[in-house]
């Protein structure tokens, strides 16, 4: 009982590891801003490559998850989770590569390094962005399946550890960023302090990259230790047990989902006599007629999400204070207000399970409710120039209680939607169930992602897709 009790806790551990893992693509790649902005400086795209970064990972990141849904049995999800992870290892190790090549020439010589090969760099970082974007989708469909095997708190414990790769690399942005805002406030300028703080912008840089593929790597280690723990395959076999006893027309529609949640194929294999399952898109449309209020649930949630942050939140401004706090160029305000997002979410991801709302129509209604942040932030302060209406929260502190509570309620309603919808279907079918939130969750960062170019057209008129 003690060892069990024991493995139990390393499992919950790599869950969150995994968790962290699953999303740290993302976070990585739209962290270094300013260092994109010195590589594609002269090239066409450089006033919407953020938006063309974003829309090329949620885009490719939807379809592979769409995908996914019809395919996902002719692989293991061990199998899955570990060539997603290898792959996006691969990615980040070739994006490091390119981003150390600058810093290998003298100071003097940085500027022009960095923009030679401009346009062919945006065609190397796009394709990096999609093939990412791929391994995303799998990954994290297939741990947030991997976990429904375990049981509730795993999910829970994944779902905790996507937020972490937020706070970590938030805090991490924040941290660099402080010795700008030093240099700002004490006017520097000169030339050869441009050239450092360039230097600075692509070793930030380098350290995100080098980071995620060491943390891919560690979440590599512990899925291979995690897989072969007698701890996981207990729980595995635990299913298969469940799934054997409910009756034929139960497992009809899943039987080859069964196939290979690991390693330990003996465990897993599908009789030779088992029904013939019925089509893969027929199974899916049948699940998500019954799981539809947790579907549409988590899509109004990341719409609203991501078509508020960070397109929307990045044009805000603090109302007063220090130099520090409300410069437009040098302050901290938006960079503490990303961390508070990503420390809201985590938080509201890791709330008790007892507070998890456990209605799908309670779900679907507090997912609606959260649709009054669309006018609580597209009237709050702004930059000078960002917004032509008048603020109506002009108050730092009201935007900042705005943004916590926007951010709580988004990782509150993912885990509620992750650890219960998977339970509200037979076991045989949970793991296509969580396969199929994690789709969700893509098409919600989708229409999020499309939201914001409509939000920051009516702020500014500064689409990048409708105007120069």
């Amino acid at each position: 009982m003690k060892t069990s009790a024991m493995e139990s806790g390393v499992v919950l551990a790599i869950m969150y590891l995994l968790g962290l893992g699953a999303l740290l693509s993302w976070n990585v790649l739209i962290t270094p801003q300013a260092y994109y902005g010195l590589r594609f400086a002269t090239t066409d795209v450089y006033a919407s490559f953020e938006s063309l970064l974003s829309c090329t990972f949620t885009l490719v990141g939807l379809i592979t998850v769409v995908a996914l849904q019809f395919v996902q049995h002719w692989a293991s999800l061990y199998s899955r989770i570990l060539g997603s992870l290898l792959l996006e290892c691969v990615v980040f190790l070739i994006i490091l590569g390119w981003t150390i090549q600058p810093l290998l020439v003298p100071l003097d010589e940085l500027e022009k390094s960095l923009q030679e090969g401009a346009d062919a760099g945006v065609g190397l970082l796009l394709a990096c962005d999609a093939v990412a974007a791929i391994g995303q989708a799998v990954l994290t469909a297939s741990m947030v399946s991997y976990a429904a095997v375990l049981g509730p708190r795993y999910i829970q414990a994944v779902s905790a550890g996507m937020g972490l790769a937020g706070v970590a690399v938030s805090l991490s942005n924040l941290c660099t960023l402080i010795p700008n805002v030093v240099q700002g406030s004490e006017g520097a300028g000169s030339g050869s302090d441009s050239a450092g703080a360039d230097r600075g912008s692509v070793l930030s840089a380098a350290f995100y990259f080098a980071i995620a593929c060491v943390v891919l790597l560690v979440c590599t280690a512990g899925l291979v230790y995690v897989d072969r723990l007698a701890f996981v395959r207990e729980r595995k076999a635990a299913l298969q047990q469940e799934q054997a006893a409910e009756p034929p027309s139960a497992t009809r529609h899943s039987a080859p989902l069964l196939q290979g949640t690991g390693t330990d194929s003996s465990a897993e294999s599908v009789p030779p006599d088992a029904p013939v399952p019925a089509s893969a898109a027929w199974r899916t449309l049948s699940l998500l007629a019954r799981l539809w209020c947790w579907a549409l649930s988590l899509v109004l949630v990341y719409a609203v999400t991501i078509g508020v942050f960070p397109a929307v939140v990045g044009m805000l401004a603090a109302v007063g204070g220090p130099p520090w706090w409300r410069d437009a160029e040098f302050g901290l305000f938006i960079p503490i207000m990303f961390v508070l997002f990503n420390v809201g979410d985590t938080l509201g991801r890791n709330l008790p399970a007892r507070w998890l709302p456990t209605s799908p129509h309670w779900i679907l209604l507090a997912a609606l409710a959260r649709f009054i942040f669309f006018p609580l932030f597209l009237l709050a302060h702004m930059r000078q120039g960002a917004s032509s209406y008048e603020p109506v929260l002009s108050s730092d502190v009201g935007t900042i209680v705005t943004m916590i509570v926007f951010a709580i309620s988004n990782g509150w309603l993912t885990s509620a939607v992750f650890i219960h919808a998977p339970s509200a279907v037979a076991p045989a079918e949970r793991k296509e169930a969580a396969s199929m939130m994690a789709a969700c969750l893509n098409l919600g960062l989708t229409v999020g992602s499309l939201v914001a170019f409509l939000l920051r057209f009516l702020l500014c008129g500064c689409n990048p897709f409708v105007t120069p």
